[in-house]
């Protein structure tokens, strides 16, 4: 079994929260986001069948540096059965295994959850309204409710509260889709679910500022502004005063930044 693969990079210090890491890009996905920063690998552009050993033991030449891989996509569920073989390959060179997934498909992530150590999951419009949920990530309203995606985003992140190490829960906040409303509403969704699970320890709810591009398939929001920082801070501190979290991370293109509670002075949505 093989996996289609777009490319990796050795390093980064930006796709995992804390934790240099290996990232390889899988490429296919079932979701057509509007603002998606990736669309060459959603289409399968220049992509390549790879053997996941062969993936796996390009990963080890770096353990010492990095002792995660972190892989993401696309939606790296959608290779259901090479993804297992690569989380088992990676696990047997003795690295740990980090998959970044938009949540439609849990009975994919509770099997590779042997292999598993980490999960960073999109929450891309509040759960509760399907309609948004479509808008944002380019799907009809109708697939939503049929599919059930927004369930199935829950259940996910259930699943990874429940059962792995670290969970990174990002809120995306770009401009002309969500409204700091709907990326409020989608924190208390979020809090909500850590609450019942009761693994506050495990849940890094980060914001991830949208940076135009021309890999961006919208148009109009390839002209849209990045994410303006003064809004993402207000918005940290709004959840902060909101919820039970104590810090909020802010993602930026090349920093990640971290607010806590009463660190610096508030500012007005």
């Amino acid at each position: 079994m093989k996996v289609l693969v777009a490319g990796w990079r050795d390093l980064s210090t930006v796709d995992m929260i804390g934790e240099p890491c290996f990232v390889i890009w899988l490429c296919g996905c079932n979701f057509r986001c509007p603002w998606c920063q990736n669309w060459h690998i959603v289409e399968c552009f220049d992509c390549r069948w790879l053997d996941p050993q062969t993936v796996a033991e390009r990963a080890a030449e770096n353990l010492g540096l990095v002792e995660y891989v972190h892989v993401t996509g696309g939606e790296p569920t959608l290779q259901d059965k090479g993804l297992l073989e690569l989380c088992r390959a990676l696990k047997e060179k003795g690295l740990k295994v980090s998959v970044d997934t938009n949540g439609s498909r849990p009975e994919v992530l509770e099997r590779i959850l042997p292999y598993l150590n980490h999960m960073a999951i999109d929450i891309k419009a509040p759960l509760s309204e399907p309609d948004k949920y479509a808008r944002a990530i380019g799907l009809p309203l109708e697939i939503v409710e049929s599919y059930e995606i927004p369930a199935k985003v829950e259940k996910s992140l259930q699943v990874g509260l429940c059962n792995l190490e670290k969970v990174e829960i990002r809120l995306p906040v770009v401009p002309k889709v969500h409204e700091p409303s709907d990326v409020l509403r989608a924190a208390h969704e979020v809090e909500e679910v850590v609450g019942r699970t009761r693994f506050w320890n495990k849940a890094v709810v980060v914001l991830q500022q949208y940076v135009p591009s021309e890999t961006v398939p919208s148009p109009f929001l390839r002209e849209q502004p990045m994410t303006d920082a003064g809004l993402l801070q207000a918005l940290a501190y709004k959840i902060l005063d909101e919820t039970e979290f104590t810090q909020i991370y802010i993602r930026a293109v090349d920093s990640v930044i971290k607010i806590k509670r009463n660190s610096f002075r508030r500012e007005s949505l």
